[in-house]
This record gives structure tokens, sequence and C-alpha cells, in this order.
């Protein structure tokens, strides 16, 4: 799948050397010291991460698309309420205009646009989530698996080379953002 390069002014976006982490100036973090990024991420406009209810860590090489919400799950549907750790695993791609409640998503996890994936959802390792698909809260979606629907279900499995895959999208998404002097 080819990514057409962009290119995109420093008063638009951020390039954080030590880490080669690209923010949008138009990202918003609450809880900023909640929200633990690793390398080579990019987050793009208008993404709301909600780090003040507890931490938020998103792994190495993950790209996190515009109009996006991030926030913990509660621990239960039942008080006494506690909000876990959302963790986000290398190399996923989450999709324009998704809402992310989720407990954890592994490594090489392509989300598609306009998902959402409910409280305590757990999504797998190598896993595609097909454009608007609803994960109900409390489903775990299996690794090696390709899933859609609303509400969602395991629809087959994905392909040979679909870990390469990923990896390349992720690599070219990031790739492919340039950032220039105004």
């Amino acid at each position: 799948m080819d990514i057409p390069e962009r290119f995109v002014s420093q008063k638009d976006y951020k390039l954080i050397n030590e880490k080669n982490i690209k923010l949008s100036k138009v990202f918003h973090a609450w809880g900023r010291n909640e929200v633990i990024l690793e390398s080579m991420d990019l987050i793009e406009e208008n993404v709301l991460i909600r780090g003040d209810l507890n931490k938020v860590n998103i792994g190495v090489a993950t790209i996190i698309d515009s109009g996006t919400v991030l926030h913990n799950c509660l621990n239960s549907p039942i008080p006494p309420f506690d909000f876990k750790t959302l963790n986000i695993g290398n190399q996923c791609y989450i999709g324009k205009n998704c809402i992310i409640s989720s407990r954890s998503i592994g490594n090489f996890v392509y989300i598609g646009k306009n998902c959402i994936l409910g409280e305590r959802s757990e999504v797998g390792c190598c896993v595609k989530i097909l454009d608007d698909c609803y994960v109900p809260p409390d489903v775990r979606v299996p690794d090696n698996c390709v899933f859609g629907g609303f509400p969602g279900k395991v629809l087959g499995e994905v392909t040979e080379g679909f870990e390469q895959w990923i990896e390349n999208y992720c690599s070219n998404f990031y790739a492919s953002l340039n950032i220039v002097p105004p």
C-alpha cells in the first residue's frame, strides 16, 4: 500500500529528536506525565489521549491517526471504580476517528477507521480490525485473526506475512510525514 508523502510545517508538527517521535501540535494529552511514548511514534492532529486517569503506554513505531480518542478502561462495570493502564504494543496502527477504551492492544495490530473498542476489551497480537468495527466490552480478540462487524466477530485469519506488512506500513506512514521549516 503506497502512502503519499506529506510535507508539514514545524508550526503544525513537532519532532522530538531523542526518540524520533512526531507529534501534531493539535494533539491533546491530559495527564502528560502518564502518557508514555517510545520511539518512532507518530501522533496525528486532533488525537486525545486521556492519561489523567492512569498511564497510557504506547509502544515503538506506533501510529495514532487523526481524530482518535484513547482512554483508560474501568476495572469493572460496578463500583468501586478504578481505571486501568492502557498498553498499546509495538508496530500498531490505529485509524482515524477511533475510540479506544481497551485494557491492552498487542504488537502488530492494524485498527481501521471509525472503530470502537469497548471497556476492558483486549486485542491480541497480529490482528487486523476492519473499518467501522465495534468490539464490545470485555471481549478478547484472539491473536492472528481478522475481526470485523457491528458487533465484531472473528472473520478469519490474517494472511502469512501480516506481521511484516504492518511493520512496513507503520514505517512508511512515519517516513511519509516530512516536517519542514515554516
